[in-house]
């Protein structure tokens, strides 16, 4: 049996108040517009945050323009008839700025002619503002990556460097791909004991000490420490070296343990020569208790003498410490015939200097 005329027309308009309630509901902003890029229809949510924006130019109520946008997908969907996405930025009825998916769809008549175009804006402010968040992020870790006072790599399982900061680009020999050993030693096997090597063994961190060499063959003394780096699933995927450059301190250790040398041997020194003036007081004072002249006179020679070593070594040790600049004496000697003092004609002039470096100041 054929349905009555009546549910069928029942039916249409249940379908059409389905549609209108499902366009009304879409969460996103729908328009349709004519060739002209005037809004025909818009959605409830369109309507909230636009206005009342049906009869206006598209260009007037989401960008506040007086013309088309110059890369318009309405008008190269009128163009071509086909389907057409972008990115935009439009602007509410506040003045807030949102970021947009758009997407344009003709719409035909019965005949297959393009009669208006539907543009669906999808608002994807809110992930744009993650993405610049994460890039802000990404952009401050590689500045600092880049600027930590330290030499910071990043290796896989094959020693091969994967992430290096700047310092360590500026100091060594650097190569895309290239292994540790290669690009901190100039090697051509792994080293012996390798701290990248245990910490890939055992996830733990090490911390050690050793020797580097840098790009023009200087060594260099680092501390060493590692990090493992691990995938969701907790697999150690990557290490991390963190190399501290200490050459300075280390030299610095040297010149204080040479100090010390120097200090402990002047000690010495001053030691022998106060036991000597110990032992010159003690003669002249046994020489003073029994009045035995000749005592007095062996331990004053005593003192004397210390007196004139401890002289001798202060000297020598204010000589050595105090900023006296050198001056050149030359000595010219030439060779003459005769009784001339001009040099000889028949060769070539001969002249020898000896130049002596003497201090312009003397102890004497």
């Amino acid at each position: 049996m054929s349905e009555r005329p009546e549910a069928s027309a029942a039916k249409l308009q249940a379908i059409e108040q389905a549609c209108g309630r499902l366009f009304d509901e879409v969460p996103c902003y729908i328009s349709i517009q004519d060739s002209e890029f005037r809004i025909l229809a818009a959605n409830r949510k369109a309507l909230e945050d636009f206005g009342q924006c049906v009869g206006e130019f598209c260009y007037q109520v989401y960008k506040g323009r007086s013309h088309p946008c110059p890369e318009c997908p309405v008008a190269r969907t009128f163009a071509d008839g086909c389907e057409h996405s972008s990115q935009e930025k439009i602007f509410d009825r506040r003045g807030l700025p949102r970021d947009v998916l758009v997407n344009t769809r003709p719409l035909r008549d019965s005949c297959g002619q393009v009669v208006a175009a539907m543009e669906l804006f999808t608002d994807v402010t809110v992930q744009k503002e993650l993405e610049h968040r994460l890039h802000d992020s990404l952009t401050r870790f590689q500045h600092l990556f880049d600027l930590a006072p330290c030499f910071i790599s990043v290796q896989d399982r094959e020693f091969r460097v994967i992430e290096a900061n700047r310092r360590l680009m500026e100091n060594f020999t650097w190569r895309v791909g290239g292994r540790c050993y290669e690009i901190y030693k100039g090697r051509s096997a792994p080293c012996a004991q390798c701290l990248v090597a245990e910490t890939f063994q055992d996830g733990k961190p090490r911390c050690g000490e050793d020797v580097l060499v840098d790009r023009t063959g200087r060594p260099v003394h680092v501390v060493v420490h590692t990090a493992a780096i691990r995938d969701p699933g907790g697999e150690v995927t990557a290490v991390m070296e963190l190399c501290d450059d200490v050459s300075e301190i280390r030299a610095l250790e040297d010149k204080l343990a040479s100090l010390g040398r120097l200090v402990g041997g002047i000690a010495h020194s001053v030691k022998n020569v106060l036991e000597g003036l110990r032992g010159g007081l003690y003669i002249g004072n046994v020489g003073f208790r029994d009045n035995k002249p000749e005592d007095i006179r062996a331990g004053w020679e005593m003192v004397e003498r210390n007196v004139a070593r401890l002289s001798r070594l202060i000297m020598d040790m204010l000589y050595c410490v105090r900023e006296a600049p050198l001056g050149a004496s030359p000595s010219v000697r030439r060779r003459s015939s005769g009784r001339s003092s001009r040099f000889t004609p028949s060769g070539p002039s001969r002249v020898a200097s000896a130049w002596k470096l003497r201090p312009t100041t003397s102890w004497s």
